[in-house]
């Protein structure tokens, strides 16, 4: 069984990203990303594009959940211009045209990602699986895209993102963690490395640098 790499919010912070990806070990560790790739940071379509691109490379295991803000960005192409779209979303999408990248391919490519990642023990989500009887309801408050209720114990290492944290804290009670810690807000990009007994080996944190969020 795999080790895992798991990579909290990244919104938009490529170069931060980069400089965390330098201590995944790309031969033993499957990378996985809980999604909320876009959106506030610089370079969305770059963060994206270097995800694909490492899900495409034949030699690394790559996977990644969707998050709420990739569901916007599904929503906006599909029905139209949304709060998201004046809030966010004009924003990031001047990046895709100055990047010359298409952002419905994108769009597209996050219509296809999982709403979790999940092995025999652990799994990966974007918001966290608690009590609701609706976790799987993408439009549902209290799902595993919006969610802000506590998670809940299951039978394995639940890891997940979308609430940003000041630093990484495992909940012992629940076997759970909560690994955005605000890449967005200037704080750091987060992950952890989970043993295939699911258990958290290790953590790196990197300090989100200024060019990814500098106007």
């Amino acid at each position: 069984m795999d080790s895992h790499f798991i990579v909290g919010d990244v919104h938009g912070c490529f170069h931060t990203l980069k400089a965390l990806l330098a201590h995944w070990n790309s031969e033993n560790e499957h990378l996985v990303f809980v999604g909320d790739l876009i959106d506030r940071g610089n370079f969305s379509p770059q963060v994206v594009a270097h995800v694909r691109a490492l899900m495409s490379h034949q030699a690394y295991r790559v996977s990644m959940v969707k998050g709420n803000h990739e569901a916007e960005m599904i929503r906006h192409f599909k029905e139209g211009p949304s709060w998201w779209y004046d809030v966010l979303g004009a924003s990031m999408l001047q990046q895709y045209e100055r990047a010359g990248i298409d952002p419905k391919s994108d769009a597209k490519w996050m219509a296809e990602r999982p709403l979790v990642y999940e092995t025999e023990t652990l799994l990966v989500c974007h918001a966290g699986i608690s009590h609701t009887p609706f976790p799987f309801i993408e439009d549902h408050p209290d799902s595993v895209l919006w969610g802000r209720l506590p998670v809940k114990k299951l039978s394995k290492l639940q890891v997940y993102g979308h609430t940003p944290q000041k630093e990484l804290v495992y909940n012992q009670a629940t076997d759970s963690i909560c690994i955005d810690t605000g890449a967005f807000k200037g704080n750091c990009l987060s992950a952890v490395v989970v043993d295939a007994a699911g258990k958290i080996v290790k953590s790196h944190s990197v300090k989100t640098l200024r060019i990814d969020l500098d106007t």
